[in-house]
């Protein structure tokens, strides 16, 4: 019986070039729908792919990075109010919780 488990880690490209096969599908449907627009659309998504590719980066880490970005790059891993309780040396019952967030 044979066993092709070890090809699961391989990363497939277009042949000849160091582009994933997705970067191809804009240029199939440009073969179907030939416009200059679709045409010129095909080419930017290939040479995003292929900058990527020579980056070593893909295009999901890309989404990643942007969605960081967009959101300013830190996520607190506590709670505002717990980060300001041991921040500013502030006891729990010294919080006036009416007044609290309403700056």
């Amino acid at each position: 019986m044979n066993s092709y488990w070890p090809r699961t880690g391989r990363t497939y490209r277009i042949p000849g070039t160091p582009l994933p096969p997705q970067a191809g599908a804009p240029m199939v449907l440009a073969l179907f729908h030939f416009s200059w627009w679709t045409v010129g659309i095909a080419l930017v998504v290939c040479a995003v792919f292929g900058y990527a590719a020579y980056k070593n980066r893909t295009i999901a880490w890309a989404l990643r990075r942007l969605r960081s970005k967009m959101r300013s790059g830190v996520l607190a891993a506590r709670p505002r109010l717990y980060r300001q309780r041991f921040t500013y040396d502030q006891q729990l019952w010294d919080i006036d919780f009416k007044v609290w967030g309403k700056k």
